[in-house]
């Protein structure tokens, strides 16, 4: 299916990705990160300083907390911005981040599955650690790609098959049970452990609540599907996107990050 005959209309809320969304409404990102300056120098590193300044139009798929949204517009105010989660709960967080950091950024409640925009609206998209939530990551992949203007950039961090998904595939069942509560306290023993892994590996967090919450995340959020490199490649190639690897984030390289450039195609 090419880029540009995908539907807005398809159904997006799918019971696998509600209780996604929800699990991010009950878990994460509130208040706590949207002024750590971190996720904004990752994506200016990563998008690059100057293609910030020269776009007018930003779309930020699965805001969470709107933390770069909000970075974003304070760093770069001439940009229009557009927030976009699936978890209504995290939709009412945005609007009051940004209510309070007095900030003009438009919010909707979406899926990446059925972006409610139309082809070339943005000149940036952002569709960072969140495609492996999703149901369909490769749909979700071609519509971020759909909505960007011709010569636009986009931003991915992509959920990789680095030989541990098939774990949590079979541990769904198991780890579903535990009530969420407990979610966040069955997880603290651990955190010392891959705070040593991910200094062995290269790769660090900003914090311990940082090291919490990925680890709960990996180990009972309910929908993981991650993908191989070479799959992802091939995306780029459908999606008339060139292809730039910027490397990898997460435990033994679980998430690729990568930015993509729309292809002008002339008839």
């Amino acid at each position: 299916m090419g880029t540009n005959d995908m539907s807005a209309t398809i159904n997006i809320h799918t019971p696998e990705q509600k209780a996604s969304g929800d699990f991010y409404g009950q878990y994460f990102w509130k208040d706590y990160d949207v002024q750590d300056a971190g996720f904004l120098r990752f994506i200016v590193d990563h998008v690059g300083h100057e293609r910030l300044l020269t776009a007018s139009s930003l779309l930020d798929i699965g805001a969470g907390s709107g933390k770069f949204s909000i970075l974003l517009k304070q760093a770069y105010p001439h940009l229009e911005i557009e927030a976009l989660d699936v978890s209504p709960d995290n939709v009412n967080t945005i609007e009051a981040n940004a209510a309070a950091s007095g900030l003009d950024i438009s919010v909707t409640e979406g899926s990446v599955l059925g972006l409610p925009y139309e082809i070339g609206k943005f000149d940036i998209v952002l569709c960072v650690y969140m495609l492996q939530h999703t149901p369909d990551p490769q749909r979700g992949f071609l519509e971020a790609a759909r909505v960007l203007t011709p010569g636009g950039t986009v931003l991915y961090s992509i959920g990789r098959e680095n030989g541990l998904g098939i774990v949590h595939t079979k541990t769904r069942g198991l780890f579903g049970k535990v009530p969420s509560s407990l979610r966040r306290s069955t997880v603290l023993p651990f955190v010392p452990l891959y705070w040593s892994l991910l200094k062995a590996t290269g790769s660090r967090k900003a914090s311990e609540n940082d090291l919490t919450i990925d680890l709960v995340d990996w180990l009972y959020n309910p929908l993981q599907k991650f993908v191989s490199e070479s799959e992802m490649v091939s995306w780029f190639d459908e999606a008339n996107l060139s292809y730039t690897p910027l490397g990898y984030t997460g435990l033994f390289k679980s998430m690729h990050v990568c930015r993509g450039i729309k292809i002008e195609r002339h008839s």
